[in-house]
């Protein structure tokens, strides 16, 4: 009888050892689980910034230089001087990173659309323009919360 009591207090024991090296071993993971996030999240607002910049950028370059002369007779055709530009948009939508312009509220493809809108609109103000510029204005000027 008292070997089975010895046997039963050690099997307490060990499960009593066992649950609190468990334990441990989640507030460890928990833990650096934390400080992963808050890496990626630092990482996410770099990206964020970075690729916001160059979309800010090129949009301000498109608010130049749309109502040029030459902009509204060649556009964004081959040999334009704003062929250069579309590229540049291009490679912007392809960067993995643009995605991250969703939390602004819009993709790379946006800017893309107001050029080609303005192609159109030879340089004018129309609906559509007047929609992305207003979503684009938003975002590079946030209001302030009151």
């Amino acid at each position: 009888m008292k070997i089975i009591i010895i046997i039963i207090i050690i099997m307490i024991t060990v499960f009593v050892a066992a649950s609190i090296m468990s334990c441990q071993n989640y507030t460890t993971e928990t833990q650096q689980t934390e400080q992963v996030q808050k890496v990626e999240k630092i990482d996410d607002t770099e990206k964020i910034e970075k690729v916001f910049g160059k979309f800010k950028s090129l949009y301000n370059q498109l608010l130049e230089f749309k109502d040029k002369d030459n902009f509204k007779k060649f556009g964004f055709g081959q040999g334009s001087p704003y062929n250069k530009w579309l590229k540049e948009v291009e490679q912007l939508e392809n960067n993995a990173d643009s995605k991250l312009l969703l939390q602004k509220g819009f993709v790379a493809g946006d800017l893309k659309s107001l050029g080609m809108e303005y192609v159109g609109s030879k340089g004018q103000k129309t609906e559509v323009t007047n929609y992305f510029n207003n979503i684009f204005l938003e975002a590079i000027n946030p209001k302030p919360v009151e």
